[in-house]
């Protein structure tokens, strides 16, 4: 079987370049000369929905500590605070779902004002959500269906948009079901190619992301998919230089110079005439190029040592 051609996924060109192997999912992560987007090569659906409901937490060696709810509450209240000071005056949020909610830090903040709904992958955070009476979890196999339609007057996606294997097609469906009115917020990790590059040196296990974002790649996606416009884009935290020193990421403030570790944008809903028919085309190709995958897959989940 020859090797797999690396197209860009935003821009279709074959200009691109590998930088590495993505040992999460052992593959290629290539980036693209033309426009600049990271990405991971081929993964499939199936072998995500097992890496994420199965190892993504393990690997991380993430639990329910009293530090890791701080660090949570810490970002959340951050969050919150440019959500708030970003939205137009006149908006009203009644209803508020965050899509990997994690222990649900950032739905608590906009409680009681609105109603919470949570989707999260892991069963401990979801067993930990349940305990929160105000929030509503939603299953996640059902979170694009009818009855959700324009539903969600802010949707919130906190470091789950790079694990999204076809962003296009998921800002469609995010289209669908908020409100009229509504916006989404997104914070992704800030990731140009020496910081992906230093974690492929260093063989960083858990980072599991599929894109690879910077401000301007983020924008193009967005932008590609004529679905959403930006109200406010920045950066936040320490510095990626500082970061590649070994600067902890400790704080949550805007990073006035544009390079800070995490980028946050709010994104206002646009009429759309686009038909679903081009985001499913992507994914046709896609999972085209997926099926060539699957046998390594496989063989990962019997042997994942």
């Amino acid at each position: 079987m020859g090797e797999l051609q690396h197209i860009c996924y935003l821009c279709f060109s074959s200009n691109t370049s590998i930088i590495g192997r993505n040992i999460d999912f052992d593959t290629d992560i290539y980036a693209c000369n033309a426009c600049g987007l990271i990405q991971t090569n081929v993964v499939s659906s199936p072998y995500l929905g097992y890496y994420y409901h199965k190892k993504y937490r393990e690997v991380r060696n993430e639990s329910i500590t009293e530090k890791y709810l701080n660090f949570l509450s810490l970002r959340a209240a951050s969050q919150h605070k440019f959500i708030r000071n970003n939205l137009p005056e006149p908006a009203q949020v009644r209803t508020v779902l965050d899509i990997g909610a994690s222990a649900g830090k950032l739905l608590e903040s906009f409680i009681p004002a609105a109603k919470a709904f949570a989707v999260e992958a892991d069963a401990t955070m979801i067993e930990y959500i349940n305990n929160i009476r105000s929030i509503t979890v939603i299953d996640e196999a059902a979170l694009f269906e009818e009855e959700n339609h324009r539903k969600f007057d802010l949707i919130t996606l906190s470091h789950v948009f790079e694990h999204i294997n076809n962003p296009l097609a998921y800002l469609y469906n995010l289209h669908k079901i908020v409100s009229d009115e509504g916006y989404v917020f997104l914070e992704v990790p800030n990731e140009p190619v020496h910081l992906v590059s230093h974690n492929i040196n260093k063989r960083k296990r858990g980072i599991g992301h599929l894109f690879d974002y910077t401000v301007d790649t983020l924008r193009q996606m967005i932008d590609k998919s004529a679905l959403f416009k930006v109200i406010s884009l920045a950066t936040y935290s320490v510095s990626v230089a500082d970061y590649l020193k070994g600067a902890a990421i400790s704080n949550f403030e805007e990073n006035k110079l544009g390079d800070g570790r995490h980028i946050r944008c709010l994104l206002k809903k646009l009429d759309s005439g686009k038909s679903h028919a081009e985001y499913r085309y992507i994914d046709s190709v896609l999972q085209n190029l997926y099926r060539r995958q699957l046998t390594n897959e496989k063989r990962k989940q019997c042997d994942p040592g």
